[in-house]
């Protein structure tokens, strides 16, 4: 059949039956990913500072990509979609030329309705070219943005409790502050510059700020692809040697297993650790693109004197700087960094080499303690490496090799599609208790890229009438010791979930996960490793009643079992987003009952919170939490309607049953409630491009 033949059936086929999608709008930031995040906060409890994410998606929400004229590299922004996804559109849109609608989407094979909806608001359908664009309105038609955030914990904490002597731990006061300006025109040039205060620093007209970052990128069509100044990330591979993007682990998407997004990006996040700071390009000639990076910090180090020198035992990547001993910390160690990476694109094959290396100030010595045997050693390290993607017919190989320190590290995997409604995804990696690389992030289960072999398997089916299962299996085994782990061991991790979702109305998923992770036992002298078992239930749906209002509500369950020691815990919460058009006014409200047995039986929840920024907190022992937020857009001024002003007001209360104190050492607060609030104003000129 030919092509318009088969094109005008594709049109009369989404003429019909395009109701299904027909009230698709845009998703809340991080929408789909909340239960991503919950677990990657579950697995590092730091806090998640990274919204280089959140703010791409933002911008493009404002300014849409063109369905027909979209690439693959702007597409790998979004992290739902799956490789396979990506190729089918584009073999699509190759076959039948233009979309006519961005509904046409759902005649693409292996595009669900689910991942659609996700999807809509960033995209718009154009026919139009466009056309080339000078430096001037580069520099001068492109988006401003000013943003401005504040808040604190009201009750005050031991750190700010004045001593006998009037002393106080923390030096400054609770409050937190952070600013960011922005410019970027369209997906050509960002630079911008920002500012951060933690809770407990100083900040003065003498003293400044704690933390102050700045960037410039620019990419172009040409021999030079991208240029960045200042503070960047990198991303390579699969991130065995590094990958400084946010990056999700193990979750309910069980396909989503491919590391994907660009090589270098802008950092304009809040957080200390995870990005370069120097100079950055990528060179592009025919198939080939080569990135050179250099960069320089100052960071954060405990130093110890070993034999009369001084010695790094570890580096912190909190980025606190509020009592005497995390301010003489403070910038003690030096790093320097220096990369390239060499890809070969050619057709469906994606394939590259790098090498990384890392000077430091000082030597690197550990603790003495049994688990630290391979921990790594010295001033330098080298990480070379390699890394390919390969897409044939229904299936999706990728697969990347590293060495570090006295260690190798590989991983391969494959993303296949054994039907049309059925994937499938394997990952296998093999880390080397000896690996060391500075800010890997692969698909691990420890936080740390070393010491563990595994294999993955992920499954989902998409069944009829908007039923979605996903399921995983993950075995692993850790060959050397680790951190309250003193012998080699291994576990294992099962989940599964069935979402349900009718046309708009409706969005329900029930997940059960089991997790039995090896650790020490108690009370023996010498500690002998046993299984730590831990099973999580949730039920959750949300019902959009109408455009101004959406439900929802949730149940949670949690067992945790080592040496017979049981706890047990649940938490259920309803809350609701109403929206008024006039004015322009969204309000957000929770209640939130929660009661465990211990810390063990902790349950995470993901909060609505102020744009650009993640609010997901652990509850355990017994209590009630709600939250109020309100958000609101000021009507344009007379003279300067280009300007748009946007505010969020936001109050948070923790009240505890039968407690007398809550948290621990400097943070601990006298009684049994903790309340928090946030203030942020976005300011945007918007400059007609």
């Amino acid at each position: 059949m030919k092509s318009t033949q088969m094109k005008a059936l594709v049109i009369l086929f989404i003429m019909i039956y395009s109701g299904s999608a027909r009230h698709c709008s845009a998703q809340e930031l991080p929408g789909q990913e909340s239960g991503s995040l919950e677990m990657l906060a579950a697995q590092n409890e730091n806090e998640l500072e990274n919204d280089e994410q959140l703010l791409q998606l933002s911008f493009l929400k404002g300014r849409q990509l063109n369905i027909n004229a979209v690439s693959l590299e702007q597409l790998s922004v979004f992290s739902f979609l799956t490789p396979l996804q990506l190729q089918s559109f584009f073999q699509y849109r190759h076959l039948f030329g233009p979309f006519i609608s961005r509904y046409e989407l759902q005649a693409v094979p292996g595009w669900d309705i689910i991942t659609i909806r996700r999807i809509l608001p960033f995209l718009s359908v154009s026919n139009d070219i466009e056309s080339a664009v000078s430096w001037k309105e580069i520099i001068a038609e492109g988006q401003s943005q000013l943003l401005l955030r504040t808040g604190s914990v009201v009750e005050k904490s031991k750190g700010y409790i004045p001593d006998s002597v009037s002393h106080k731990k923390y030096s400054g006061d609770p409050s937190k502050f952070f600013f960011r300006y922005t410019y970027q025109y369209r997906q050509r040039l960002w630079w911008g510059l920002s500012g951060e205060k933690d809770a407990g620093e100083v900040m003065g007209v003498k003293k400044g700020i704690d933390f102050t970052g700045f960037h410039v990128m620019l990419r172009g069509n040409g021999f030079l692809r991208v240029l960045a100044i200042g503070d960047y990330v990198v991303n390579i591979g699969q991130g065995l040697t590094q990958w400084q993007g946010l990056a999700f682990g193990k979750s309910g998407e069980s396909i989503q297993v491919f590391r994907q997004g660009n090589l270098l990006a802008p950092y304009r996040s809040a957080g200390e650790w995870n990005f370069h700071r120097g100079l950055a390009g990528s060179f592009q000639y025919g198939n080939f693109e080569l990135t050179t990076f250099i960069s320089h910090r100052k960071l954060s180090g405990n130093l110890v004197n070993d034999t009369s020198v001084a010695a790094i035992s570890s580096l912190s990547e909190t980025g606190y700087h509020r009592t005497a001993g995390e301010l003489e910390d403070r910038n003690r160690v030096r790093m320097i960094c220096m990369g390239a990476n060499l890809e070969y694109r050619r057709g469906k094959l994606q394939s590259g080499i790098n090498i990384i290396q890392y000077r430091f100030s000082h030597q690197f010595i550990p603790a003495n303690e049994p688990y630290n045997y391979y921990a790594f050693r010295g001033k330098s390290l080298l990480n070379p490496g390699a890394h390919y993607n390969y897409h044939i017919r229904n299936a999706f190989f990728f697969g990347e090799v590293a060495k570090g320190f006295k260690g190798a590290a590989v991983l391969q995997g494959m993303i296949i599609n054994l039907h049309r409604s059925i994937d499938m995804s394997l990952v296998y990696r093999k880390i080397d208790p000896g690996y060391k690389a500075f800010f890997a992030s692969a698909l691990t289960e420890g936080s740390n890229v070393n010491n563990e072999t595994g294999f993955y398997l992920g499954m989902k089916f998409m069944l009829s009438k908007g039923w979605v299962v996903s399921a995983y299996a993950d075995h692993f085994h850790f060959p050397w010791l680790r951190f309250r782990n003193d012998a080699p061991s291994s576990g294992q991790e099962y989940l599964i979930q069935v979402n349900w979702t009718k046309k708009r109305k409706w969005e329900t998923y029930i997940r059960m996960r089991y997790s039995a992770n090896p650790e020490n036992g108690q009370g023996n002298v010498v500690n002998e490793t046993v299984s730590k078992r831990i099973f999580n239930a949730r039920v959750h749906a949300e019902l959009t009643l109408n455009r101004q209002l959406v439900v929802a509500s949730r149940f949670d369950y949690a067992v945790y079992n080592k040496d017979n020691h049981r706890q047990f815990g649940f938490a259920a919460y309803a809350d609701a987003k109403y929206q008024l058009a006039k004015p322009s006014i969204t309000l957000s409200v929770r209640s939130q009952f929660f009661n465990t047995d211990g810390y063990e039986s902790r349950i995470y929840a993901y909060e609505r919170d102020v744009l650009y920024t993640y609010s997901i907190p652990s509850f355990f022992d017994s209590g009630w939490r709600y939250y109020l937020q309100i958000q609101g857009k000021l009507p344009p001024l007379r003279m300067l309607k280009s300007l748009t002003f946007s505010w969020w007001v936001r109050w948070a209360q923790t009240l505890y049953n039968n407690k007398s104190s809550i948290g621990s050492g400097q943070d601990e607060i006298s009684g049994n409630q903790k309340s928090d609030w946030k203030c942020q104003l976005i300011v945007n000129l918007q400059k007609h491009e």
